[in-house]
């Protein structure tokens, strides 16, 4: 008896779309928005102007504590 039933089913390459980035002129227009009257948008604004100058992933970001503001990967601190 066959227990493999997604054999069948073939598994292609992962495919990745083009990055688009934005400008600084963007960027800045993005800083400057007036979002005072939605201030959970303008927390969500300055959540994404962060990521973007610091350059982490979405998983890295929500791992990042105050205590932890970095994750470390090294297995041991000592020296080669």
């Amino acid at each position: 008896m066959n227990n493999r039933p997604f054999d069948k089913f073939p598994i292609e390459e992962c495919t990745y779309g083009t990055p688009h980035y934005i400008t600084l002129e963007e960027k800045d227009r993005i800083i400057n928005a007036d979002l005072s009257a939605t201030p959970q948008l303008a927390k969500q604004r300055n959540i994404f102007i962060f990521q973007t100058l610091i350059g982490c992933r979405v998983s890295d970001l929500y791992r990042m504590t105050q205590s932890r503001p970095t994750h470390a990967t090294r297995t041991s601190d000592r020296k080669a």
